[in-house]
């Protein structure tokens, strides 16, 4: 099961990345600290919760599968320190977190 959630995970990712690339269209994030967010976002928080956390409603993608959706915010869209947040949820509880930025990357599933 844990091998699937990487899998899953490990596909949308450059989806996610691909999504931020390019011109423009995109709204930028105002200032927020994902990395922050990262390390509060805890097991079984709704999207609200963790909504509040960040700051801000995602602004670089959703992928809704049904039972599990997954949502990303981005930082520094353009810049040489790009920062993407990604939570994944089932039922409504999250269940699965990265935080990336180029030269790091973190992941916690429960």
């Amino acid at each position: 099961m844990k091998r699937r959630l990487v899998a899953g995970f490990v596909l949308a990712v450059p989806f996610f990345l691909s999504a931020c690339g390019g011109g423009g269209g995109g709204e930028e994030t105002p200032t927020v600290d994902l990395y922050s967010a990262y390390t509060s976002v805890s097991q079984g928080m709704t999207y609200q919760q963790v909504r509040d956390v960040v700051g801000v409603d995602y602004n670089a993608g959703k992928q809704d599968y049904g039972a599990e959706v997954t949502y990303a915010w981005q930082v520094g869209k353009g810049t040489n320190k790009p920062e993407i947040l990604t939570v994944q949820f089932r039922n409504g509880a999250a269940f699965g977190k990265i935080y990336e930025t180029p030269g790091k990357e973190e992941f916690k599933y429960w």
